[in-house]
């Protein structure tokens, strides 16, 4: 297994290990597997520093997967004793892994990874819109209430990759951040409908913003200095609803800020969930 040269101390991709911080897992797995699209071949150990106990399981889990989906469909050969010495700690989510994940991933991931489910529940697929490291978002028409929106399914070729305790966790933070979600009301927060599943396929609905992203929005030239104002003005009146409802939004950036197409107005960003931190007692 190729591992290219790259500055350990790169600090822009290790989460802050400080008492009290939220280590966004997904936002990590998103990172890393950019860095794949990218062709970079990256390493998974920069993206475990500072990372302990509970957490640094869960990612160190999701990052194995990862790695091994793609170093397979690249055609690398899944190396044991590299992983195990890199991650001596990992010695049981290996064992998992190379019994049950390898080959499977080696000979199928392609055509799982691509398969699109044409109904769920009440919503029928239309298409796809956007895929990222462990979800992918589809527009749909929920039939009863005869409207068009964007549904986010968990992908099930990730999800499969995942030993048994850590497919169960993964799915209950999925539901309960967006159940959470679902119950802030704000006019530059997308709208959250519903949570569910339809067999092994976990799913939440949310309002389609028919748009384009803000880093879209800008690339075609920089904004007026007052309208500049006036949208981030909005932007972070809906960050106080979304701390004043004891979460965080975690992964705020322009790819997450949608402004609609048809208003393209400095008053109309809306802020796309990409994960809220639970609501905790402090």
């Amino acid at each position: 297994m190729s591992k290219p040269d790259r500055d350990s101390k790169d600090d822009t991709r290790s989460p802050e290990s400080q008492k009290g911080t939220v280590v966004d897992i997904d936002a990590l797995l998103r990172r890393f597997e950019a860095e794949w699209n990218q062709a970079d071949h990256p390493r998974f150990e920069p993206f475990l520093l500072g990372v302990d106990g509970t957490v640094r399981v869960a990612l160190l889990s999701q990052l194995l997967a990862l790695d091994f989906h793609n170093r397979a469909k690249a055609g690398e050969m899944l190396d044991w004793p590299t992983y195990l010495q890199s991650v001596p700690e990992a010695h049981g989510m290996l064992d998992y892994l190379f019994a049950t994940c390898a080959s499977q991933v080696q000979s199928d991931a392609s055509t799982s990874s691509d398969f699109t489910p044409h109904k769920l529940g009440d919503y029928e697929i239309l298409d796809l819109i956007g895929r990222g490291a462990m979800g992918e978002v589809y527009r749909a028409c929920q039939g009863s209430a005869d409207r068009i929106v964007a549904v986010k399914v968990i992908r099930s070729d990730r999800l499969a990759s995942l030993p048994p305790l850590d497919r169960e966790q993964y799915v209950s933070r999925f539901k309960t951040e967006a159940r959470a979600a679902a119950k802030l009301d704000h006019p530059h927060i997308v709208t959250v409908y519903d949570v569910g599943n339809e067999g092994d396929q976990h799913f939440y609905s949310m309002q389609l913003v028919d748009g384009n992203d803000l880093s879209e929005w800008i690339a075609s030239g920089p904004m007026d200095q007052m309208d500049a104002a006036q949208f981030m003005h909005q932007v972070a009146n809906a960050l106080i609803a979304i701390h004043s409802a004891g979460m965080l939004h975690r992964d705020l950036k322009p790819g997450n800020i949608l402004v609609n197409q048809h208003t393209r107005q400095a008053s109309s960003p809306t802020l796309v969930w990409q994960g809220f931190s639970i609501p905790t007692a402090n």
